[in-house]
């Protein structure tokens, strides 16, 4: 074991000392070509000859060098260390020959950047058609949706609708669908800023548990209370946006609990947003949200309480434990089923179903898949386009190089080396 260690040691050792091995190798071969040289002399041959016989005798300088090499280190930490130093002396050269050919170089990095910068932009734009609200958990979120059928979906001509009536909207919330369900709808207020002026933010009614489902925890404040959805009389109350609360109300740190008013009706802070978050639609973004149960609509038309015919919540749940998305759809199917059937004049044509969470909506999910790989083929053409570009000016330098790689053939390159300065 000691003596294979030794032995390891040296061979390592021989790798790093190289040089100074092989140097004191080609002094004691010169040494003993010059003995044979001399033995061959006094047997009758001139010098020249003499010389010649002795190195056949030996095997020549380099062919006996690398099997001297073989012998005393490590051959294949030897040979990655010449590919090395070989890749080094390529690089150098490379980089000598870009700085004589300025105009090629400064074309050639030009084509580059230009069709790089491109194709990041792209790549960009298509990730950021999809990409998730900060601030919201989106493992576990749900869209529940209307599923047209006969007449309704030739009337709709789309393969779901995205809004619920009130009443449907409690039917679905009260009962078994083995989900957390919250619901929404957008609109605007008027909202009195306390530095003077008015300022008209975008405004979205949820349930009070809407952020709970969203998985979006508040910056500052306890949120809605549970007691809101059950006393819609209670004192009107608001959460605030993040950007909001900084733009309009210059980040006052003692917000919640005070009163703002919203279309001349005063509500109190009870909250701030997660930073960066505006509501879970990209395309709707929310400065306020009030709970649902205080919606204008509501109190001023109690009859839209039980009417089905008007659509106008959309709905979103979060999976419970163990709830698998088909169990989820499965559900909703059931309880619409029983629907079209209690209330056929109005739910007749309506199924349900489950669809995973999209920023944009279900509904856009197939149109935003298109237009990224319409944006990721428009990518990858600029940069074909440009890779052609720079080859084409790289077969014509080549051309120019013709001299050089013939001298280097000449002088024993070998095809692989010949190639890999093509590239260089």
């Amino acid at each position: 074991m000691i003596g294979r260690i030794q032995e390891v040691l040296s061979r390592l050792v021989a790798v790093f000392r190289r040089r100074a091995l092989d140097q004191d190798f080609d002094e004691e071969f010169g040494a003993h070509i010059d003995l044979l040289t001399e033995q061959n002399q006094r047997r009758g041959l001139d010098r020249d000859q003499a010389r010649r016989k002795a190195i056949l005798q030996l095997g020549g300088l380099n062919a006996t060098r690398d099997v001297l090499r073989e012998a005393r280190g490590l051959p294949r930490v030897e040979r990655l260390l010449e590919w090395l130093r070989v890749s080094g002396h390529d690089l150098a050269y490379a980089v000598r020959s870009l700085a004589k050919a300025r105009g090629f170089t400064f074309v050639c990095i030009v084509s580059l950047g230009i069709g790089m910068g491109t194709v990041m932009g792209i790549l960009l734009a298509a990730r950021m058609l999809a990409a998730f609200p900060p601030g919201l958990t989106a493992e576990g979120l749900v869209e529940v949706l209307v599923k047209p059928q006969g007449g309704l979906l030739v009337e709709v001509e789309e393969p779901y609708i995205e809004e619920f009536s009130y009443p449907d909207f409690a039917e679905l919330r009260a009962s078994d669908t083995g989900m957390t369900l919250t619901g929404s709808t957008y609109g605007e207020a008027l909202v009195r800023l306390p530095k003077g002026g008015t300022h008209r933010a975008s405004t979205m009614y949820v349930s009070v548990n809407y952020f709970q489902t969203m998985g979006a925890t508040l910056a500052r404040g306890q949120g809605f209370d549970a007691s809101v959805d059950e006393h819609a009389s209670a004192q009107p109350v608001v959460v605030l946006s993040d950007k909001f609360w900084q733009e309009q109300l210059n980040s006052d740190p003692d917000i919640v609990g005070k009163t703002i008013t919203l279309d001349r009706v005063p509500h109190v802070v009870v909250g701030i947003g997660p930073y960066g978050f505006q509501g879970h639609d990209k395309v709707d973004s929310a400065s306020l949200w009030v709970p649902l149960e205080q919606h204008p609509r509501l109190s001023a038309d109690p009859g839209l309480r039980s009417n089905r015919d008007m659509a106008w919540l959309h709905i979103h749940g979060r999976l419970s434990s163990g709830v698998t998305l088909q169990r989820a759809n499965a559900a909703i199917s059931n309880i619409m089923s029983g629907l079209a059937e209690r209330y056929a004049a109005s739910n007749a044509l309506k199924g349900g179903g489950v669809e995973p969470y999209f920023p944009l909506g279900a509904l856009r999910r197939s149109q935003v898949l298109i237009e990224q790989t319409l944006l990721l083929g428009l990518g990858g053409m600029v940069l074909l386009i440009v890779c052609l570009n720079v080859s084409g000016m790289v077969l014509v330098r080549s051309a120019m190089r013709e001299r050089e790689l013939s001298i280097r053939q000449a002088v024993g390159a070998a095809r692989r080396q010949l190639i890999r300065y093509l590239f260089i």
